[in-house]
């Protein structure tokens, strides 16, 4: 009787690096007072006229309106049974903001935050820890793409995981009432779903998930849209495709369930505002800009996107680090891009050789071939059996592949 397979060597580091993250976001989520965090109070009167009212809002009185309701619809349907109040969000009018700020709040806090939580503080704080669990399955989906793009390397997959659930500024927004939680988990899995299907090819139940996740996606938040012509693109480029009217036909098919999915909120707003996207009510909720885009407003834009990536924090963003580690955070930064450069100038062909190991044909045939094997009988093997589980797990961490060819997923075990 053959020996049951062992479990990858991977997986343990991952629960562990996926628990740290929920209880350091769900640890934010409980630090940070209610409503300092970017637009959150809005995205909570988003929700708490969903909950009361039953319907979704029209026009800018709902500034945060402007976005597709599937976030806080599910949050309304979370927490309606607690009464989604207001009265423990109260402005403050001292609220300032700079590095020199006495008063940084954007509201006075008072007891009615207070452990044990009741009413729209118990709601806020459902939201947070429902935002913080969706960052863990973006933490998740960032494994996985990392596994897909190099699966002999799982070290990198849980390097790129840690990396992301352990930035600051991830963190804070995972403990934060926002539409960015849900948006950022879907189109990881977007993604995931485009990818391993232009790996291993395109099936009817491959599409219609990728369909359902973009059509998800767009009822959460536009920006996702982009991620659209990317699952097409991933369709057509494909392999198994006999001809292009194939190709076609099967990006038409996977993007028509995300077409079903957003018609009736972009049919609404055609209805609404004759737009599809409803962009009238977008101009009317934001500032808009006055004067060209130049050079001086482009690095303006880079410097706050740069310094959200690794941490900014505050209802409006307000609390910066110091000038000093944000200037070591661009050194940092930097020498991660030539390292990224130089890799992929020494090793062009390193991508195209990793994706082709992950079809499902190919891993289905080493799993075949390992479970039947012999020692002596797949060249590289020997040495693995005869190897203790401790000296596996050194020779994983320093980069070795044991195992399947198509990841180290698998080891080979002797029958008995």
């Amino acid at each position: 009787m053959p020996t049951a397979q062992p479990r990858p060597p991977w997986r343990s580091p991952l629960r562990l690096l996926l628990a740290v993250h929920l209880a350091l976001a769900t640890l934010f989520s409980l630090i940070v007072p209610l409503g300092e965090a970017p637009d959150e109070a809005d995205h909570y009167a988003y929700v708490v006229f969903i909950g009361t009212q039953g319907r979704l809002p029209v026009g800018p009185a709902v500034t945060q309106g402007k976005h597709p309701p599937l976030y806080h619809g599910l949050g309304a349907a979370l927490t309606a049974w607690t009464g989604l109040d207001f009265d423990f969000l109260r402005a403050n009018p001292d609220a300032q903001h700079g590095p020199d700020a006495i008063y940084p709040n954007h509201f006075i806090h008072t007891r009615l935050e207070d452990f044990p939580w009741q009413g729209g503080s118990l709601a806020m704080h459902l939201l947070r820890f429902f935002s913080a669990l969706l960052s863990t399955v973006t933490v998740w989906g960032v494994f996985a793409l990392a596994r897909t793009l190099a699966p002999g390397r799982p070290a990198l997959a849980l390097a790129a995981a840690g990396f992301v659930g352990f930035l600051p500024g991830f963190l804070f927004s995972s403990g934060a009432v926002s539409n960015d939680n849900l948006a950022a988990t879907l189109g990881t899995l977007s993604l995931l779903l485009a990818l391993r299907i232009a790996a291993g090819g395109w099936t009817h139940r491959r599409g219609l998930a990728l369909g359902v996740l973009l059509g998800l996606g767009l009822l959460t938040k536009v920006s996702l849209l982009v991620l659209w012509p990317v699952a097409a693109l991933a369709v057509v480029l494909a392999p198994g495709w006999r001809s292009w009217t194939a190709r076609l036909a099967a990006a038409s098919l996977s993007l028509a369930p995300a077409v079903l999915l957003a018609a009736p909120w972009l049919l609404r707003n055609w209805f609404l505002y004759h737009d599809l996207l409803g962009w009238p009510l977008v101009r009317a909720t934001v500032d808009v800009r006055q004067g060209p885009v130049d050079f001086s407003v482009l690095v303006w834009l880079a410097s706050g996107l740069f310094k959200t990536f690794w941490g900014k924090f505050g209802a409006a963003g307000q609390i910066e680090y110091p000038a000093w580690v944000y200037a070591l955070l661009l050194l940092v930064s930097l020498a991660a891009l030539a390292g990224l450069a130089l890799y992929g100038f020494r090793k062009p062909g390193q991508l195209n050789d990793d994706l082709s190991q992950t079809t499902p044909s190919r891993r289905r045939r080493d799993l075949r071939l390992e479970r039947r094997a012999q020692p002596g009988q797949l060249p590289g093997n020997d040495d693995l059996l005869q190897t203790t589980p401790s000296r596996r797990r050194r020779d994983w961490w320093r980069g070795g592949r044991t195992g399947a060819a198509a990841g180290g997923d698998f080891s080979v075990t002797p029958e008995a």
